[in-house]
């Protein structure tokens, strides 16, 4: 693969479909690559470093240092719009048939109606940047300092705070 696209910074987040490895890194790139051989089959710039990545069937979301979130269309790698709700960096992504979920060092969490890419709300209850999100069918899960936050979908009420951790949570999986 001489001259094809590499990272120059860190990489800050990895994520896999079933054709697709996506990498995204403080240099601003996210490089997808074709699973097996590695063919480099587009490169997503943002002017801002790329803190996390997600993807679904037809969508690659990048939230990036500056607070906000890019939208990339995986049928053309275009960009189809970026989302302004965060003050500070995106930290953490999710997704679901109805949301994208982004977690961010300002403490919050911003849910994101994806028919229309609008704020549907702003979670608030972190006493730190939340740095990894889970979802199931029912609950969002926010990890951030100590901490998990499990929040009913629908209604955005907080359902309980999971304590005992002797230091941040930085990664959650739902089974």
């Amino acid at each position: 693969m001489h001259g094809a696209p590499r990272h120059s910074e860190w990489i800050t987040g990895i994520c896999v479909s079933p054709r697709y490895l996506i990498s995204a890194s403080w240099d601003g790139n996210v490089i997808v690559r074709e699973k097996g051989p590695g063919h480099v089959v587009a490169l997503l710039h943002h002017d801002s470093p790329a803190m996390s990545v997600a993807r679904d069937e037809g969508h690659v979301f990048v939230g990036c240092r500056d607070g906000t979130v890019h939208v990339w269309a995986t049928e053309t790698w275009a960009a189809l719009t970026i989302l302004k709700g965060h003050s500070e960096a995106v930290l953490a992504l999710a997704v679901d048939d109805q949301y994208l979920y982004s977690g961010s060092r300002d403490k919050t969490v911003v849910v994101w109606r994806k028919d229309s890419w609008e704020k549907a709300t702003t979670l608030q209850g972190h006493s730190d940047g939340v740095w990894t999100l889970a979802v199931d069918d029912k609950y969002l899960y926010s990890g951030s300092d100590h901490e998990i936050v499990v929040w009913h979908k629908g209604s955005w009420e907080e359902a309980t705070t999971l304590q005992g951790h002797s230091d941040g949570v930085w990664t959650l999986a739902v089974d």
